[in-house]
């Protein structure tokens, strides 16, 4: 079953920009800094915000900077197996999941 929403990403291409093959599946994991847009929600950082100074062209930046998208929260239950697909087996896509945070975790904060 496909999950898309409006533009290009679906929650296939969360996978796909894992770049796990660059890192490893040991190094590999699902961030927890993604968002969801709410109407009654204002993210917007306060003041005179410069989206510029966190995302700057000299860093490869050339984009126009525009707000992420995300696929919704209700895809995301699917996410194990589009990892999968890409050829992990189930226990590293479990790893990716959350299983090398854990690990991490407990190294650090034990």
């Amino acid at each position: 079953m496909e999950h898309s929403w409006s533009g290009n990403v679906n929650i296939t291409s969360v996978p796909r920009s894992a770049k796990v093959d660059l890192v490893g599946v040991p190094h590999a994991g699902i961030g927890l800094d993604i968002s969801f847009h709410q109407r009654e929600l204002d993210d917007t950082p306060p003041g005179n915000y410069d989206p510029t100074y966190w995302w700057p062209p000299s860093a490869g930046y050339n984009r126009a900077i525009s707000r992420s998208t995300y696929p919704p929260i209700d895809s995301w239950r699917v996410l194990g197996e589009a990892l999968q697909k890409t050829g992990m087996t189930a226990d590293e896509a479990a790893l990716v999941m959350g299983g090398n945070m854990m690990r991490v975790a407990q190294k650090v904060w034990g």
